[in-house]
């Protein structure tokens, strides 16, 4: 998602169209303007927008949600439904994450009613904050990802949460060679030479399964002060499966071109903590996986020049 006041412009979901250019192409789109009208939401209250939505302020405590005019209604509904099922246990979570109030259909779009999440995006924050303060938000981002693990979530499979259609799978490893086969495939032949075996040879079945977000780059993470004060979005990508992911793709997402803004001590930092936490070993390896999972994201510049970095440059 695209936050109007920092975030990081970062690739939309397989299926959805490419990002608006610019939040003035976005305001030019009929449909959109129609909710906007029908809702009295005046323009100037766009928060963000991705490949999947845009998010405008509703009042002081709610944010419009309008998904794309070629969203999957059975994809909007499936993240609703799991934010439905998370709703109960957000308690166990030192910080918030979103539930849907309301799923309406306006002007043919689909539009969910959800609160609004106090907090700026941490990628606004790493150009700003230096020092102690910006060593206190990376390990409270770090740990807002391990935190994640205790939703208690379970399902019969791995896979997909939300994608329509879904990948899901007996094993661990099969789900991870099959969503990189599917995106790798969608890229066209520019991957063609990516070896899916290597790829996912890294990566052990999980001993305690669980909500994998697997999208938690700094667009995605709001924070206040020194710490994480919610986790937003949870459309697209969600998984059930190894929660090792997360705090490996928060690190993975503040490498290099994923993430404007970080120096050297903020991934010496993200690696010291992993390797607490006995998962540094794996971060090369997760970092290929995830660069494979959005290789699909052909019309998003910096994604692919990422893509092409990580998976071809051996």
């Amino acid at each position: 998602m695209q936050a109007l006041s920092g975030g990081t412009c970062f690739r939309g979901t397989a299926g959805c169209p490419p990002l608006y250019i610019d939040a003035v192409d976005l305001l030019r789109d009929p449909s959109l303007l129609r909710v906007l009208e029908e809702l009295g939401v005046d323009p100037g209250a766009l928060l963000g927008y991705g490949g999947e939505a845009c998010v405008f302020a509703y009042g002081h405590e709610q944010i419009i949600r309008i998904h794309h005019a070629e969203a999957d209604g059975a994809a909007v509904e499936a993240r609703s439904a799991l934010l439905g099922e998370l709703r109960p246990h957000h308690g166990q979570l030192p910080f918030a994450i979103p539930h849907v109030c309301e799923l309406r259909v306006i002007a043919e779009r689909f539009v969910t009613f959800e609160p609004r999440l106090h907090g700026r995006t941490l990628a606004r924050a790493l150009r700003e904050v230096r020092g102690t303060g910006r060593r206190e938000l990376l390990l409270s981002t770090l740990e807002a990802s391990r935190a994640l693990s205790r939703l208690p979530l379970t399902r019969p499979w791995f896979g997909d949460l939300c994608r329509v259609p879904p990948i899901r799978t007996p094993s661990w490893k099969e789900y991870l060679r099959r969503r990189a086969r599917t995106s790798l495939a969608a890229a066209g032949d520019a991957f063609a030479g990516v070896d899916l075996e290597a790829l996912c040879v890294p990566f052990e079945e999980p001993a305690t399964p669980g909500f994998v977000h697997l999208d938690l780059y700094a667009g995605n993470v709001l924070v206040d002060g020194s710490s994480v004060t919610a986790v937003l979005d949870f459309g697209g990508v969600p998984v059930f499966g190894d929660p090792d992911f997360d705090p490996l793709t928060v690190a993975v997402y503040l490498r290099g071109e994923m993430t404007a803004d970080t120096v050297e001590s903020d991934h010496a930092l993200c690696h010291e903590w992993l390797e607490q936490a006995g998962l540094a070993e794996r971060l090369d390896a997760a970092e290929r996986w995830v660069a494979a999972m959005w290789s699909f994201a052909v019309d998003d510049a910096k994604v692919q020049s990422w893509c092409r970095r990580v998976l071809l440059a051996r």
